[in-house]
């Protein structure tokens, strides 16, 4: 996080003091959306287009391994459109997945053509998976959001 240099802490109109503003210019969930979206990004195509391996492969283990961020509704939509529970989704990396297959997939209304279209909650059943049990379909939608 980053810390203002103490004039604005004490201060909410020009020369009125103000004592209930946070030390902080952004906050922690704003903070961790930086590094995922922007700081990690970042990282990995700089580093692999200048040859550093050894740093693209800490950023991928950063990012396979972040802790999941503030929910938002596009993910809830496809949690509920998956039935999955908040616990499957458990890490950034699941979360950018779900991200990923919505504006691939359903936002372009490619339905038919998306790997895992079908078997969720609120869908008939249109592909091979249509003979799988719930929670056997539950480890295979993980998976299939983790390789995104």
């Amino acid at each position: 996080m980053a810390a203002d240099d103490g004039h604005w802490s004490s201060r909410y109109e020009f020369g009125k003091g103000y004592s209930g503003l946070s030390k902080w210019l952004i906050g922690q969930s704003r903070a961790a959306d930086i590094v995922i979206n922007v700081l990690l990004p970042f990282i990995y195509t700089w580093d692999k287009d200048n040859g550093r391996r050894e740093l693209v492969e800490k950023a991928l283990t950063v990012f396979r391994t972040y802790p999941a961020v503030e929910t938002n509704t596009l993910e809830r939509h496809m949690r509920a459109q998956f039935g999955l529970k908040s616990l499957q989704v458990n890490s950034a990396q699941r979360q950018q997945g779900l991200l990923h297959l919505y504006k691939k997939w359903c936002t372009q209304g490619r339905c038919k053509e998306c790997e895992v279209a079908g078997i969720g909650k609120f869908q008939q059943p249109k592909t091979k998976y249509q003979t799988m049990r719930k929670d056997t379909i539950n480890k295979n939608q993980v998976s299939s959001v983790e390789r995104y």
